[in-house]
């Protein structure tokens, strides 16, 4: 609601650092919970009073609230309306993005990596006062994958938050879409991303879609020898999906219009267009993008670009954003 601010996660940087579980900064390791037996009962939430002032803002901490490898927060504000991002770093990068509204049963993401230069971390935060077990099925660039743990379920306590190492379920794949069902409850979900290759390097931080939508909207794109445009389009529904790619160029007199991509996507299938190397669309001319289902079936988006700038001053990392699903008067 409009006087509730949106729960968020974040996780101890270090945490992401580490090859197979493994923390980078202090030699420690990293477990997830196993579905064999039910989570450790989480500590007691820890609370904070904030003030925030007419327009105007205030950042926290989350590690100086409460120290743990990973941590959630509810932010709540009655009788006001606030907007709340989160922000995670680390030594490959950083994100921020805005976080969501509230807790939901199924949750979806187009993008994902779990290749030997990344690590995908999701992280399911229970704010409620019951627990919620979770189911996922994962799409990936040799089919759909059900993991024997996620088909059993995991427990996510009440009041408590698990990170799930995707790695160790969905192993070695460039190319992972997630739906992610809570069988019994509500939650939320986060995905973070660590991507440490030869090329790309990065950071990348994003919450799940709730519901697929029939059309996704980027205002703004931009291709160039050193910085790389994808666009992941998901279908988590149990129909086919006919949907169109449409690009809009500045000065389209001069830059001309380009051709739509025709994507069909089976049932619980995903397709990655790589804008670079598609050829329709020219290098240093900015860009917006409509993704639109043709035939009403909804779709999750999302647009993941990758900068490798070489000079001090050039852009570097990754960025992943679903894009708007509506028009506003207001932003």
């Amino acid at each position: 609601g409009g006087s509730v601010a949106p729960p968020l996660t974040t996780v101890d940087p270090d945490e992401l650092d580490g090859e197979d579980g493994e923390d980078g900064a202090a030699g420690t390791t990293t477990t997830t919970t196993s579905t064999t037996a039910p989570p450790a009962r989480p500590p007691a939430p820890v609370s904070r009073d904030l003030e925030v002032g007419a327009r105007a803002r205030t950042s926290v901490r989350l590690g100086d609230v409460l120290a743990a490898p990973v941590v959630s927060a509810l932010v709540e504000a009655p009788g006001a309306d606030v907007i709340v991002e989160h922000r995670v770093t680390s030594v490959h990068g950083f994100d921020v993005k805005p976080c969501t509204t509230g807790g939901a049963s199924t949750w979806h993401f187009a993008y994902g990596d779990t290749t030997v230069a990344a690590r995908e971390l999701l992280v399911l935060f229970n704010p409620f006062p019951d627990d919620a077990i979770v189911e996922g099925r994962f799409s990936t660039e040799d089919g759909v994958r059900e993991p024997q743990r996620w088909t059993d379920g995991l427990v996510v306590p009440a009041r408590g938050t698990v990170a799930v190492d995707l790695g160790d379920d969905v192993t070695r794949r460039e190319e992972v879409a997630a739906t992610i069902v809570a069988r019994t409850g509500r939650i939320v979900v986060d995905r973070i991303v660590r991507i440490d290759g030869e090329t790309d390097r990065g950071l990348t931080l994003q919450s799940g879609v709730p519901a697929p939508m029939e059309t996704w909207v980027y205002p703004d794109g931009r291709i160039s020898p050193t910085l790389r445009e994808e666009y992941v389009v998901y279908n988590p529904t149990e129909a086919l999906a006919e949907v169109e790619l449409q690009f809009f160029l500045d000065e389209p007199e001069v830059n001309g219009i380009p051709e739509s991509v025709d994507l069909s996507l089976p049932p619980g299938a995903h397709q990655v267009v790589d804008v670079n190397a598609d050829g329709r669309v020219p290098q240093n001319v900015s860009h917006s993008a409509v993704i639109r289902s043709g035939n009403g079936v909804p779709v999750v988006a999302e647009r993941v670009i990758f900068a490798a700038g070489e000079s001090a001053a050039a852009r570097k990392g990754i960025s992943v954003t679903t894009g708007a699903p509506l028009e506003s008067r207001t932003w």
